[in-house]
């Protein structure tokens, strides 16, 4: 659980300085697809979306990472958008050992 900015710092130096140089570093690509936008009533929207997010590892080999939708809540005032919550709901129980970074 990412869900203070304590528990992002301690994330952040398990991965410098515990886990450095102990995995393979890799880069994402993070693909949506909205499925559905309803309104709710006074700006707000239910959204759902399907994510996907692919990793590529230094050696040019990808594979995906974590898949499922996004629940989320979108707020519309003033011309502006903002979520006012987001919930990931993964496809399977097990995330696979390389999520080393937030998503």
């Amino acid at each position: 659980m990412d869900d203070c900015r304590d528990r992002l710092r301690d994330r952040v130096n398990y991965v410098t300085e515990v886990w450095a140089g102990t995995f393979e570093d890799y880069m994402t690509r993070h693909f949506a697809q909205r499925l559905d936008c309803t309104l709710r009533g006074d700006g707000l929207y239910a959204v759902t979306s399907n994510f996907t997010i692919v990793y590529t590892t230094t050696a040019g080999r990808s594979e995906i990472l974590a898949a499922g939708s996004y629940e989320d809540a979108v707020v519309l005032r003033d011309g502006e958008t903002r979520f006012r919550s987001r919930r990931a709901v993964l496809d399977t129980t097990v995330v696979p050992r390389y999520l080393v970074y937030p998503v």
